[in-house]
């Protein structure tokens, strides 16, 4: 569906304004496209674990796992719910924040801040339905194996519909749509901010080193949205009822698993900025010789000119 959607319109124009955007062909926009699903694979692979510590660490006291059983598991453990999280990243979260960015610079352009948080917003919205249902099914194999043990994301889906209906198959809308604004905003806007930054200002031209920053950025700040999404899914309860914890553990509530969670976001974001545009370097620009100047924009967006 990406692949498709991705496709260029054409264009009597090669060039997309002085964003040093190009006009591709058919088949580089799918290889871009495919670019971002290796980059979501690549990512997974060191991001999984670290995902599996933070929601141990989010779980109240006595549900948690002494971190030295946690390691002491093995990778088993370390990597539940993988096939739940590579089906969600690289095949739908990952290439649709991406591609609807795409979309967006294409119509309404990339200066300004208020149509930089129009386009986090509206990416948002695309992406939360899908990344709130995929998100409830990992947590319940990561942290409900007493309830679900280990069934499969279908037999859960069954399950969840058969006991409390299609609304409870999304039950994170809220919390999700405030953590994926950050997201999408510091993977499509952050980071190509800080890339143009360090190269101007410090002398660093690090795709890896921006991405990381702004990952650092958006996790911290969207921590507290994550801690209530994984309170909903790990207990079955409403926002409300989560954001209540705060009476009991205090502000520090809303920051439980922010150091793995950040190292997350740091790996995870420096990593699909950097593996997108080497992989566009091997693929695309090596054989494009148009002399168009390149950008960071390169790894994050594919933008087609107006008919």
């Amino acid at each position: 569906f990406t692949f498709v959607l991705s496709l260029p319109r054409e264009s009597s124009s090669s060039e997309l304004s002085a964003c040093g955007r190009f006009n591709m062909s058919t088949n580089d926009a799918v290889v871009l496209m495919s670019t971002r699903c290796v980059a979501a694979v690549v990512e997974l692979a060191v991001g999984q674990p670290l995902d599996r510590w933070k929601m141990n660490l989010q779980l109240p006291p006595n549900e948690r796992l002494p971190f030295t059983k946690l390691i002491a598991k093995g990778p088993r453990e370390w990597y539940t719910a993988s096939w739940t999280s590579m089906t969600q990243r690289v095949f739908f979260y990952i290439p649709l924040i991406y591609f609807a960015n795409d979309q967006w610079n294409n119509n309404m352009g990339t200066d300004g801040v208020v149509n930089n948080l129009a386009k986090a917003a509206c990416i948002s919205s695309v992406v939360t339905p899908g990344v709130s249902c995929f998100e409830n099914l990992k947590t319940k194999q990561q942290v409900c194996q007493k309830s679900f043990g280990s069934m499969s994301m279908g037999a859960i889906c069954g399950k969840i519909f058969r006991d409390n209906g299609f609304r409870k198959l999304f039950p994170t809308m809220g919390a999700t749509f405030a953590r994926e604004f950050m997201f999408s905003g510091g993977i499509c806007g952050v980071a190509p901010f800080l890339h143009t930054f360090y190269r101007d200002n410090l002398g660093v031209d690090s795709y890896f080193a921006a991405g990381a920053s702004a990952g650092v950025i958006c996790q911290i700040l969207s921590q507290p949205f994550d801690t209530i999404k994984s309170w909903q899914e790990a207990h079955s309860v409403n926002g409300r009822t989560a954001v209540s914890q705060i009476s009991k553990e205090g502000v520090l509530f809303f920051y439980k698993g922010t150091l793995p969670r950040t190292l997350r976001g740091a790996w995870t974001f420096g990593c699909l900025t950097f593996v997108t545009a080497k992989l566009r370097d091997i693929f695309i620009d090596n054989n494009n010789s148009d002399g168009h100047e390149k950008s960071f924009s390169k790894p994050t967006a594919t933008v087609i000119p107006h008919k």
